[in-house]
């Protein structure tokens, strides 16, 4: 599983320097999903499916680093050290 992993994060890498829009880059990989589900090809789905999670993870991180950053700005941290 750990190559598995390995390999969804380059290509989720790839999908990132190829495609301008997240919607191109989620629809291909909707598109190899579905071909492998339909042809049975469990580990195949399971590997687009990682890869499609590597995706969206980057995009979300991309998306809250500023909302954070603002809002770290007035939280006041904990005295005893506690999260």
């Amino acid at each position: 599983m750990m190559e598995c992993d390995a390999s969804a994060k380059a290509m989720a890498a790839k999908l990132h320097a190829r495609y301008d829009h997240p919607l191109q880059a989620i629809t291909t990989i909707g598109q190899c999903m579905t071909k492998a589900l339909f042809a049975g090809k469990s580990d195949v789905v399971l590997f687009w499916a990682t890869v499609h999670s590597h995706y969206r993870a980057n995009l979300l991180q991309r998306d809250t680093e500023l909302p954070i950053a603002e809002i770290s700005k007035i939280v006041l941290p904990d005295p005893n050290g506690d999260h």
